[in-house]
């Protein structure tokens, strides 16, 4: 029996695909790429919420200060009506004087002369120079005003004392008098005040 034998040749082995060095380098190209891409989102997303977070500060900032021009405008008002009630009240009662009252420090309806006050701010209007506490002492109070911080009040000048003579002896002579009236309001707090002056002329026989 004759047995052949052949040489053996060898062959090159064959493997099955695997990932190399490119394909590595190919995944973490994709990963970077990947994260670059969330890093720039979230920037994006950081402005986008600085933006909007300074608008709503700016919104809200405006509405307070229109809140708070509001509520001065109303507290002026309120004062100004406290102020005016005063003045009218004061009208009112010089337009009941039969005869002419006297006007001193310390009278009960705020009736004082021209030059008393005067000498409170010499060369200066007397009511730009006085305090809340020298209204309460001084000047005739109203009530009810409870919603006002300070109740409203009143004080009374003779500016002008004019004696007319009569055109006949059995003429009974008349007296003119001009007053001034400087009313002080408050609103709800103690920090809004209004004043109003008004000229009142009285004849007594």
């Amino acid at each position: 029996m004759r047995i052949d034998r052949g040489t053996m040749k060898n062959y090159p082995c064959r493997h099955h695909n695997s990932p190399g060095n490119g394909a590595y380098r190919q995944y973490g190209s994709i990963t970077g790429e990947m994260h670059q891409q969330r890093g720039t989102v979230l920037l994006i997303v950081l402005v986008a919420l600085t933006l909007l977070f300074s608008l709503v500060a700016a919104g809200l900032e405006r509405a307070m200060l229109q809140t708070h021009m509001v509520d001065n405008q109303l507290q002026h008002q309120l004062a100004l009506a406290a102020a005016e009630s005063a003045a009218t009240s004061a009208s009112i009662w010089l337009s009941h004087q039969t005869q002419r009252p006297l006007a001193a420090a310390g009278n009960t309806q705020g009736l004082w002369t021209s030059t008393t006050l005067a000498a409170l701010a010499p060369g200066q209007p007397w009511w730009q120079n006085v305090d809340a506490a020298w209204w309460q002492a001084n000047a005739h109070t109203l009530t009810g005003a409870p919603e006002a911080a300070q109740p409203p009040r009143y004080v009374i000048e003779e500016r002008l004392v004019q004696l007319l003579e009569p055109p006949t002896p059995t003429t009974t002579p008349v007296t003119v008098v001009v007053y001034r009236i400087t009313a002080h309001g408050n609103g709800t707090t103690p920090r809004s005040e209004a004043q109003v002056q008004r000229y009142y002329t009285k004849t007594y026989e």
